[in-house]
């Protein structure tokens, strides 16, 4: 198993037509590729179809996210998304290319500067370091045990995972990131920055997944 991931790797979206007339689990595995397992999000988006876009989708799941569901339903949206350093060998494979360098960029979009400088970090394959683990090789092992404690403390104050878009950030990158997070922030606004960063996760997916000429 590498943690490279190419364009050839990535899951190809439906149709429009396919979405808007297939049963509720077969839609909810396209929502998941936005938004990872949320079931409760599927079952409120599949409500709103026909969609005449897959922007539209994402623009009502903000909408839903926001404004019609209960703190609780939105904790288990935020909660469906991995924690960063998680073993690759539980992320999907767009998570995992998002935690190792970046999602893969079309040809007909330039590459920013974070992911063009991480792109040696996404190069790599999985080693198990001497233990147990599962990690990409080039992984710090010291990083990924202070991510799992920062994770452990950020979800023991706040309740839920820890969210953000990473944009191809390095995982040690991260640190004083949620470092700062836990320091100088409050519940509801980390839970509102939680899913202010899923709609972005799910948009940059769409840009890589959505077919150039769609």
């Amino acid at each position: 198993m590498s943690c490279h991931v190419s364009h050839q790797d990535l899951p190809q979206l439906p149709s429009l037509d396919e979405l808007n007339g297939c049963d509720l689990s077969t839609f909810n595995r396209t929502v998941g590729l936005f938004f990872e397992s949320a079931p409760l999000l599927g079952e409120r988006l599949v409500q709103c179809r026909p969609f005449a876009s897959y922007p539209q989708i994402l623009q009502d799941a903000e909408r839903i996210l926001h404004h019609d569901m209960t703190e609780t339903e939105q904790i288990a949206v935020v909660n469906a998304h991995p924690r960063i350093g998680q073993s690759p060998t539980k992320l999907s494979v767009l998570s995992r290319a998002e935690q190792n360098g970046g999602l893969p960029v079309k040809d007909a979009l330039a590459p920013s500067k974070k992911k063009s400088e991480a792109s040696s970090i996404a190069k790599s394959t999985l080693d198990n370091n001497g233990d147990d683990r599962v990690v990409c090789q080039g992984d710090d092992t010291a990083v990924l045990d202070q991510l799992c404690e920062l994770n452990q403390q950020y979800e023991a104050k706040y309740g839920f995972r820890f969210l953000v878009f990473v944009d191809g950030l390095s995982k040690a990158e991260l640190i004083p990131v949620l470092k700062d997070r836990l320091l100088h922030s409050s519940r509801t606004t980390e839970l509102q920055k939680a899913l202010h960063d899923a709609i972005w996760i799910a948009g940059s997916r769409l840009r890589v997944l959505l077919p150039v000429d769609v």
